[in-house]
């Protein structure tokens, strides 16, 4: 992906310049003397334009890669630190991942840290069949101790020192 972003960097000021200068010779008046062939201009910039735009096509198509999230019976962390520890999906197999607030709303009260977004992505469903979207759990630790939450039906031990 970074040669296609550098090659388009590339491009750029030479597709500015070439336009700069094929609109002003196209706007030149009739009596002025022109040593650039015009021609010679718009074709290089109809050239630099066509892989300008395919350097940028390339590049806003490279896809994102989506987190996988696994689920963590037991997890030690310091305080401060932070880990996925599951993705959630939506109640139908095949919806896209539940929105942060109906997630949020099913989490159990943390004396050790809170929780917040892990974002998009996907987690294995055995319900299901296999992979689907889901959103992820991140806790931070805030303070130290031991507990076990029941975070949607599957039991998680934290450690924090």
């Amino acid at each position: 992906m970074s040669s296609i972003f550098s090659i388009f960097l590339q491009l750029l000021p030479d597709v500015c310049f070439q336009y700069n200068m094929y609109e002003h010779v196209k706007h030149s008046n009739a009596g002025t003397t022109v040593e650039i062939n015009s021609d010679e201009i718009s074709m290089t910039l109809y050239k630099n334009t066509l892989k300008f735009s395919l350097a940028f096509s390339l590049l806003s198509a490279v896809p994102t890669q989506a987190t996988d999230f696994k689920y963590r019976k037991s997890v030690t962390l310091n305080v401060g630190q932070s880990i996925i520890l599951k993705g959630v999906r939506s109640h139908n197999c095949g919806d896209k991942a539940p929105s942060w607030s109906r997630v949020r709303s099913r989490l159990p009260k943390t004396k050790l840290g809170k929780f917040s977004n892990g974002g998009d992505g996907f987690t294995d469903s055995g319900s299901c069949g296999g992979r689907v979207g889901a959103r992820g759990i991140l806790f931070t630790a805030k303070k130290p101790g031991k507990e076990q939450l029941t975070i949607y039906k599957d039991k998680v031990r934290i450690t924090v020192n």
